[in-house]
């Protein structure tokens, strides 16, 4: 019954254009899925891996893209994580999304983790941005790969502190508060099922990757990357001061 009405409220959103997920072809699906995530008239192509390898050109790609806004100090990254019920503090998936691009990364199932990856996780200068996020940095760092990131934000408090939302309402509610986005539907029972499968299903995907674009979303509206007011022109600022005091040091 519960599977029925997360289908009757999923195609209600199809039907109003909102949120839909489509399987595409793979020629190696064993080593990554693609999907496309539409959402709000936005088209999100979406990978599904465990392959390190995989991983690796997706950052490397990220970084490319948007690396005029990374030397800024301004890259916003929407951030999550999932784990199965009976292990909750075992992460399954590591969802990564930035602009129309969004990576699952099955970390559970994965033989090693990129070194690009652990780079740009603990890369100061980009802003990772969940909802309701707090035991994740925790998980990541504790998990079999030890993962660590520099800078994560729960966009509830930046958008308490900008748009005075307070910080207890769920995503669906701060999407329709912040973007307009009336009819995001993120069902508990998916939230809750084995993310340690080897194989995640079409609503898991869905779920998961609705998720972090609509965190992204939201902290590129929010400005996420300068919150606490002035945190970036403070970093980039200290780093010049140390620089020069290298440079009057060192004679170089």
């Amino acid at each position: 019954r519960e599977k029925m009405i997360w289908h009757i409220e999923r195609e209600t959103a199809q039907k109003r254009g909102m949120v839909s997920i489509q399987s595409n072809y793979s020629p190696n699906r064993s080593k990554q899925e693609f999907y496309t995530l539409d959402c709000f008239d936005h088209r999100v192509r979406v990978i599904v891996t465990a392959a390190p390898s995989i991983v690796r050109r997706w950052v490397h790609t990220t970084l490319y893209l948007h690396r005029h806004i990374l030397r800024r100090g301004r890259l916003s990254v929407g951030l999550g994580v999932q784990w199965p019920p009976d292990r909750p503090y075992d992460p399954s998936t590591l969802q990564l999304c930035v602009g129309r691009r969004c990576l699952v990364f099955q970390i559970h199932h994965a033989d090693a983790c990129p070194a690009v990856l652990r780079r740009f996780l603990s890369d100061a200068r980009v802003t990772f941005v969940g909802a309701w996020n707090h035991r994740d940095a925790d998980l990541l760092r504790d998990s079999p790969h030890r993962l660590r990131i520099s800078r994560l934000l729960d966009v509830r408090d930046v958008a308490d502190d900008r748009r005075g939302c307070g910080r207890r309402l769920s995503l669906e509610r701060l999407a329709e508060e912040i973007l307009g986005w009336d009819g995001i539907v993120k069902e508990e029972r998916v939230g809750r099922s084995a993310w340690d499968d080897d194989w995640l299903t079409e609503e898991q995907v869905e779920y998961a990757c609705v998720d972090v674009f609509v965190v992204f979303k939201m902290a590129k509206v929010l400005r996420a990357w300068n919150w606490p007011l002035g945190f970036v022109d403070n970093v980039f600022g200290n780093w010049f001061i140390v620089v020069l005091w290298i440079v009057y040091a060192f004679g170089c």
